[in-house]
C-alpha cells in the first residue's frame, strides 16, 4: 500500500494544536514504541554507508504489535510515500528473538505519544516524540495521485495557520543523524 503523508516539525505549544484538532473526529491516544532495525548483509537495510531508503520495523501500539517493511519512493532526494507492507504479530518477543535469529540487530527505537484525530480523508496526528518534540503528520486515508494527495495535505496544514517545518526525513532519520552527531 502507497503511504501518503506528510510530517511536519510542529513551532507552536501543544494547547494550540489541539484547539485546532477538536474539530476532527477523536481516535485515541496511542503509545508507540517502534524498533527499527538493520542486517549485516542487506544493504538496504544497512546504515553504514548512507541512510537506509528501506526499513524493517517492529512496531508496539498500546500492546498491538506488527513487523512492517517499508521502501520510500524519492522524486531526487525528496521523499514521496512509502510502499509499505505491515503484519500484526501477536507474541513481541518471541517476534524479536526470529528477528535476531535472522540476524537483524536493532538500529534505533521512535518512542511517540500519539493523539490521533481522522475525517472522512486523513488521518491527522499530533505526534509527541521522545528527543524530537512535536510534530503533526497527515496520512491520506487513499492512495490516489502522489503529488496532488501531497498537495491537498499541505493545503491542510496551511489552513490551520501554525508555525511548522515540512520534514523531508522521519522520526528515524533525524534521530540517528541525532545520534551521529553526538
Amino acid at each position: 500500500m502507497k503511504e501518503i503523508e506528510i510530517l511536519v516539525k510542529v513551532n507552536e505549544d501543544k494547547d494550540v494544536i489541539d484547539k485546532i484538532l477538536k474539530k476532527y473526529k477523536f481516535i485515541g491516544i496511542k503509545k508507540t514504541i517502534d524498533m527499527y532495525y538493520y542486517h549485516e548483509n542487506n544493504i538496504n537495510l544497512n546504515p553504514k554507508s548512507t541512510m537506509p531508503k528501506e526499513w524493517f520495523r517492529i512496531r508496539d501500539k498500546n500492546k498491538e504489535y506488527s513487523i512492517c517493511y517499508k521502501k520510500d519512493v524519492f522524486q531526487g532526494k525528496k521523499w514521496l510515500y512509502s510502499d509499505e507492507y505491515e503484519t500484526k504479530v501477536n507474541d513481541l518477543n518471541n517476534t524479536k528473538k526470529i528477528i535476531e535469529k535472522l540476524g537483524f540487530k536493532e538500529l534505533i527505537r521512535v518512542d511517540v505519544i500519539k493523539h490521533i484525530y481522522e475525517d472522512k480523508n486523513y488521518e491527522i496526528v499530533l505526534e509527541e516524540v521522545k528527543n524530537l518534540g512535536l510534530f503533526l503528520e497527515i496520512e491520506s486515508k487513499k492512495s490516489g495521485n502522489v503529488k496532488k494527495t501531497k498537495k491537498n495535505i499541505l493545503e491542510l496544514i496551511k489552513s490551520f495557520n501554525i508555525k511548522y517545518e515540512e520534514m523531508n526525513d522521519g522520526k528515524p532519520e533525524m534521530l540517528l543523524r541525532r545520534r551521529k552527531i553526538k
